[in-house]
């Protein structure tokens, strides 16, 4: 990183400003460029280990390139402020990237997933999803090999 003074190395601090984005963009792998989607996500913590759930439709064109290809990348990013003017101007942000394997959560798997998403967004967990809507909906969980975290706060 270029920038070390704006590097975020502490892993709580990384899961603190994924928690506070609203948007994680995922990057497939595709035969001439990589295909990015932004996506709604939730994030899961085991330990050591860091999972991104997503949800999406059962079908199209990242599930196609995910069954292709599970290695992904993603980005997100939030507290965005444009400070200044013209030459003398900075950007104020958070944000964590990354990249890891991605895969489709089987029935089991998909209520944890959508309570990790809820809770993204300061909803409450359900205890039981109708199970017209578990069957209907493709829960994705990407788990993290790499991540790292760059910030411009005051």
């Amino acid at each position: 990183m270029r920038r070390r003074d704006r590097e975020v190395t502490a892993r709580g601090e990384m899961l603190d400003i994924m928690r506070r984005c609203d948007v994680c963009y995922v990057s497939f792998m595709d035969e001439h460029c990589p295909y990015t989607v932004p996506m709604n996500f939730g994030v899961e913590t085991d330990g050591d280990d860091t999972a991104l759930y997503f949800h999406c439709a059962g079908e199209g064109r990242k599930l196609e390139l995910l069954r292709r290809n599970p290695q992904v990348s993603f980005a997100m990013s939030c507290a965005h402020r444009f400070e200044g003017s013209g030459i003398s101007s900075t950007m104020r942000y958070e944000s964590v990237c990354g990249n890891g394997r991605m895969y489709i959560v089987g029935m089991e798997e998909k209520p944890r997933g959508l309570n990790a998403i809820l809770a993204n967004y300061g909803q409450e967990p359900m205890e039981a999803f109708p199970e017209r809507a578990i069957e209907a909906v493709c829960v994705l969980c990407l788990t993290i090999s790499e991540m790292t975290g760059k910030r411009n706060v005051r």
